[in-house]
């Protein structure tokens, strides 16, 4: 049960931050930690990506 809640837990984690980017990027707020845009960038082309390929 300790590793399911440690995964749950990190993916709350990793949806609120994304969700606090989100806010950041639309709203043009400087983001303090610069690894964590990129890489959210990239988790978000890939989604957008993966929408339009299953939308083909």
């Amino acid at each position: 049960m300790f590793v399911s809640d440690q995964l749950e837990h990190s993916l709350y984690m990793l949806i609120k931050r994304y969700f606090k980017w989100l806010h950041e990027y639309r709203t043009g707020k400087k983001l303090r930690n610069l690894a964590w845009q990129v890489q959210l960038k990239n988790f978000e082309i890939k989604i957008i990506w993966s929408e339009n390929v299953a939308n083909m």
